[in-house]
């Protein structure tokens, strides 16, 4: 758990070291002096901000048979900023403010907390001269945020400033009450056979409540296996080689990285400024695209580690291939429908590839 608590000057007074030394801060009858600016005045305008942090988290273990065991993992947090800033009228020019009018307060309050939860079972066994591993579990994860950022003007008395009750006006310029979940069931299976010859699977269904019901769960899943060469009977006359892999791998995942609540048509307030008799008015902020779904990304590995001279030379060669579809991206759409674009899938392929080289050397 984290507090920080920040009283800063909302103003840098370093900024005025070019006034003239010999600059009055008062007048000659006791106010304040205003012929360029007044230094004190900065000082009213107070600024208080805190922010606390709570990071928990939970492992758990425990063998129900030999080879066999449940674990679980658990974490919450939940991150908190609260912020005031005052700007009375007694610290701005006389001459451009009104006192019952231009006193003004600015408060902020927002909340983000998450929580996790993943168990899962693991089972390990020796057959023959290999080891067989397998692994099923799920995740639960919800993120919601809440946020307000209220003005309050028009105090007539700067002495409650400080309380948004005083104002004469209290606006809302953000109002924010997000819900994200996510949940998924995976499993992974490997075997690997006398150190030589390993072999993986995994395969996982995940959903997302950024997309609509008839598209909030894919299904991902990736094969890769490895041949240790340098383990086999022909390889032992080699002396200078000392660690020989090839290995390679592939696998489809998903991306829902994409703001919440996309995939239904969303209303926006114009705010009090267009407001009309008295009642706020509301239009539509974006178009629904009830199909949305998951972008998926198909990748290709192959690669071959060398260690030479008891692995104080080491060599990797990697070529990999990437293509991504149902891309997650905004389209244009003409602004007589009322907004310039929409979220959607494009449908396109786009390809990365390329081969990556990385050697590393114990020269002393």
């Amino acid at each position: 758990y984290a507090y920080m608590g920040n009283n800063l000057p909302s103003y840098d007074l370093s900024q005025l070291y070019n006034l003239p030394p010999n600059y009055p801060l008062n007048n000659s009858d006791g106010t304040a002096n205003w012929t360029l600016t007044n230094p004190l005045s900065y000082f009213l305008k107070n600024y208080n901000g805190q922010t606390t942090n709570l990071i928990s988290n939970l492992n758990l273990s425990y063998k129900i048979l030999p080879g066999l065991t449940f674990k679980a993992n658990l974490g919450y947090s939940l991150t908190r900023l609260h912020q005031t800033s005052t700007n009375p009228a007694s610290s701005q020019n006389p001459a451009t403010a009104n006192t019952a009018t231009t006193s003004k307060l600015t408060y902020t309050d927002n909340d983000n907390g998450n929580y996790i939860i993943e168990p899962q079972i693991e089972y390990a066994k020796t057959i023959s001269k290999g080891k067989f591993q397998a692994m099923v579990g799920s995740t639960f994860q919800q993120n919601k945020s809440t946020g307000v950022y209220l003005t309050g003007t028009g105090y007539s008395n700067e002495a409650l400033i400080n309380s948004l009750l005083a104002a004469s006006s209290v606006t809302v310029s953000y109002n924010n009450n997000s819900l994200y979940k996510y949940t998924a069931l995976f499993s992974r299976v490997s075997y690997n056979w006398d150190s030589k010859y390993i072999a993986d699977a995994t395969f996982r269904r995940d959903g997302s409540s950024r997309f609509g019901e008839s598209h909030r769960f894919g299904n991902f899943g990736a094969i890769g296996a490895a041949w240790i060469f340098t383990q086999e009977d022909f390889m032992r006359d080699i002396k200078f080689l000392s660690y020989g892999k090839l290995r390679g791998s592939y696998g489809l995942t998903g991306n829902d990285q994409i703001p919440n609540y996309q995939y239904y048509a969303s209303y926006a307030v114009a705010g009090s400024t267009f407001g009309y008799q008295g009642t706020s008015v509301s239009y539509p902020s974006n178009i629904a695209n009830p199909d949305l779904q998951w972008e998926t990304t198909k990748k290709l590995d192959v690669a071959l580690e060398l260690g030479a001279f008891k692995d104080r030379v080491l060599l990797k060669v990697d070529y990999y291939r990437n293509r991504s579809s149902n891309q997650l991206t905004y389209i244009s759409v003409p602004s007589q429908t009322g907004v310039s674009s929409y979220l959607g899938n494009l449908p396109a392929v786009i390809q990365n590839k390329g081969m990556e080289f990385e050697l590393n050397t114990i020269n002393l």
